[in-house]
């Protein structure tokens, strides 16, 4: 990535220089994983592993063209971003 670039969220970059600013703030990411239970006669319950729950992700951006950002073009890629995990099912 070049110089001043914060990070990549799909077609959409996140970047701070002199000329032009697209950032984000208060990022959170929820991640969990998911565990069947299993009764034993006579002992404690067995734990198994069944395998990860989605995962989610969000955080705050600001689209303004006073920071020289394109507010349209960038919605309609977060728009596009958020379609395809609809339809993909990314988790």
């Amino acid at each position: 990535m070049g110089l001043g670039v914060l990070g990549k969220f799909g077609d959409v970059i996140f970047f701070c220089n002199s000329y032009k600013v697209l950032t984000f703030k208060d990022v959170q990411v929820q991640r969990g994983v998911k565990y069947a239970q299993h009764d034993v006669l006579m002992q404690m319950p067995k734990q198994e592993f069944i395998g990860y729950e989605a995962s989610t992700i969000s955080f705050q951006i600001q689209l303004r063209s006073l920071f020289k950002s394109s507010p349209d073009a960038e919605l309609l890629k977060l728009r596009r971003i958020v379609y395809l995990i609809k339809i993909l099912k990314v988790g």
